[in-house]
């Protein structure tokens, strides 16, 4: 395996691990950068939620952000050539370097630091392509950016305005450079970075129309999470494939964005104030209160718009989700070992599915004196659960501890309707794979 020295740069295509939405991004926060310094927060499952903070003490218009995996800080670059460290409590800039060679590339630029030179890249619409030392502002100036001999946009001119490297943690041996093309509307892999070499990964399935930045949360065990911000949408990027998928809308108003960075929860920076990923006791979960009341009926109304055919059951719990074991007579707190097999165990007899386009109805009655929680079995049966096989089918919960992929899965859509998500890791957050609307005969 060829890794990079501080000099040089040799992509390894190896060791990287893609995840639409990993558990590192749903611990991490991202951070875009608008078109007059500020900075806007946001948690990645909930762009609509946002923050925002004035930078100051800059000497003109920020290009782009990004965090440094060495020291965990945010750094900025200006339209007068200046590199600023950003303080993510106060917004207050503090000089660095300037650079030795002027950056001519255009107001949205790829800004990204590779965490194995420790070295920040710079690329621009005008095809330039910097390796900079952000301590002394020396930049190094690479190969013209180009696509490959071969590739399918061979002759082409590019018009990268945004990149990003994978496993972008302090202590990585290696790493990969993608870049966006706003005007091909394509995923590019910048490989070798120093040569400028562009090989096109995909098309991305949108059309930008302005890209705002672009930026890979990581975690040092490898898993990669990209997200991209275009017309004021957050989007996710698969990396093998270049596809993009929209996350929803960025705040309540129309922001002119031109840079993203994300800040993880394993980094020691400190982060601007926003919505964390909710833990179990932050999660308005759908419960179906039936404690003050006695045995009732309940007409359910299905609608499913999945390629798996779902089942969907409701257990007893407490408020919290905590489950008394009618067998054992203990408590099992969500997270615990063992949840899953005493949900099922204390579970009621409505079995849920439906059919693809078709709205399909149930009627059925709840004991009362207790209070009950959705869960979904994906692509499966409850029986498949309760039978000896060991090939048992995935079950998520409307609490994010209970789930094994930390991540949300049933929501609460309004009044008596509850909607479900069936993919690992929060899949595209729609809701709608499975919806189940009720109400009290």
């Amino acid at each position: 395996m060829q890794q990079f020295t501080a000099d040089s740069e040799t992509l390894n295509s190896n060791n990287v691990d893609i995840s639409p939405i990993s558990d590192v991004a749903l611990n991490s926060q991202l951070v875009a950068l608008t078109d007059d310094n500020t900075l806007v927060s946001f948690d990645p499952t909930n762009p609509a939620k946002t923050d925002s903070l004035s930078v100051t003490g800059v000497d003109g218009i920020l290009l782009g952000i990004d965090t440094r995996p060495a020291d965990g800080l945010i750094y900025g670059i200006t339209t007068a050539n200046n590199i600023y460290t950003i303080d993510a409590d106060s917004g207050a800039a503090t000089y660095v370097s300037t650079l030795n060679t002027p950056f001519e590339g255009g107001t949205i630029s790829g800004f990204d630091f590779n965490p194995v030179a420790d070295r920040l890249r710079l690329v621009g619409d005008n095809d330039q392509n910097f390796r900079i030392n952000v301590d002394t502002g020396e930049v190094t100036v690479d190969g013209t950016l180009a696509f490959a001999e071969g590739d399918s946009n061979d002759g082409v001119n590019p018009n990268i305005s945004a990149a990003a490297y994978t496993n972008s943690f302090d202590g990585t041996s290696s790493t990969q450079l993608y870049n966006l093309d706003p005007l091909l509307n394509d995923f590019l892999l910048q490989n070798p970075p120093n040569d400028g070499t562009l090989v096109t990964v995909g098309d991305l399935g949108i059309d930008l129309d302005t890209l705002g930045g672009f930026d890979i949360v990581s975690s040092p065990n490898g898993e990669n999470a990209a997200f991209a911000v275009a017309d004021g949408t957050l989007y996710t990027v698969d990396l093998s494939l270049g596809k993009a998928l929209s996350l929803g809308e960025i705040g309540t108003d129309a922001l002119n964005l031109q840079g993203l960075t994300a800040i993880s929860g394993d980094n020691d920076a400190d982060s601007l104030p926003s919505e964390e990923a909710p833990t179990v006791s932050e999660v308005a979960a759908p419960l179906i209160d039936l404690s003050d009341l006695g045995d009732s009926t309940i007409n359910f109304t299905v609608s499913r718009d999945a390629g798996f055919n779902n089942t969907v059951g409701f257990y007893a719990v407490d408020a919290e989700g905590n489950i008394l074991d009618s067998e054992s007579g203990k408590t099992i707190a969500v997270g615990d070992e063992g949840y899953t097999a005493a949900a099922i165990a204390n579970r009621s007899d409505i079995s849920l599915n439906g059919v693809n386009g078709v709205s399909s109805e149930f009627t059925t009655e709840l004991v009362g004196g207790s209070t009950y929680a959705p869960f979904i079995v994906i692509d499966g049966t409850i029986e498949q659960l309760e039978d000896a096989s060991s090939n048992d089918p995935m079950v998520y919960f409307p609490f994010l501890e209970a789930n094994s992929d930390g991540a949300e899965h049933v929501r609460s859509l309004g009044d008596n309707i509850i909607g479900f998500e069936d993919l690992p890791n929060g899949g595209n957050l729609s809701f709608d794979d499975l919806t189940v609307e009720y109400d009290f005969a």
